[in-house]
């Protein structure tokens, strides 16, 4: 028996409604997670500073890091935002992700389908030539850039077809995307 998301209601409800407004996560009951280890760790001496509590403060710490076998991007710190795709709320809050990221000199994530599904995109001869949101995207990022991270391109086989990874590349200035066949068969790739 099928239910409709009208029977759903007043029940508990599997997803956050509306759609594409709302976005919630709950933790997962695993048999192990991380609270289950305890590190034991020490706040004496220093590394990479004299051992001064003058010199040895926040601001002196350097977290930055490269990544890029050829062509390195620099960071400030080494991490990146989970991947804001083709959803509506993905749209709305991509500036603030974006902006927030080049800010603070690391990667984001700009997931699949965002041209697949930009219904102002130009598509000829089934290959991307133009999409004003993934555009937008890029350059958002590109705006508030200072020379620290970067927009990382998520491309699943919809988009590989379509020719994404070319188009972020030669027409945006892309530098890195994520080739995906599947949830969780990924491979990442600098220019």
């Amino acid at each position: 028996m099928k239910l409709g998301r009208s029977a759903l209601r007043g029940r508990e409800n599997l997803y956050p409604e509306p759609f594409g407004e709302v976005i919630a996560g709950s933790e997962k009951d695993y048999p192990n997670d991380f609270s289950h280890f305890n590190i034991q760790g020490t706040c004496v001496g220093a590394v990479g500073v004299e051992a001064d509590s003058d010199k040895a403060t926040f601001p002196a710490v350097d977290l930055s890091a490269e990544i890029g076998a050829k062509n390195k991007i620099k960071l400030r710190f080494p991490a990146f935002t989970g991947a804001v795709g083709s959803t509506e709320i993905a749209r709305v809050h991509w500036e603030s992700m974006a902006i927030g990221a080049a800010i603070s000199g690391i990667m984001v994530v700009a997931g699949e389908n965002i041209c697949g599904m930009d219904m102002a995109a130009e598509i000829k001869k089934g290959r991307i030539v133009r999409s004003p949101e993934m555009e937008r995207r890029v350059k958002t990022f590109q705006k508030w850039h200072k020379g620290f991270g970067g927009v990382i391109v998520q491309a699943n086989v919809e988009d590989t077809r379509l020719g994404v990874p070319e188009y972020v590349i030669e027409k945006l200035g892309v530098e890195i995307f994520e080739l995906k066949w599947g949830q969780g068969a990924k491979i990442s790739a600098v220019k």
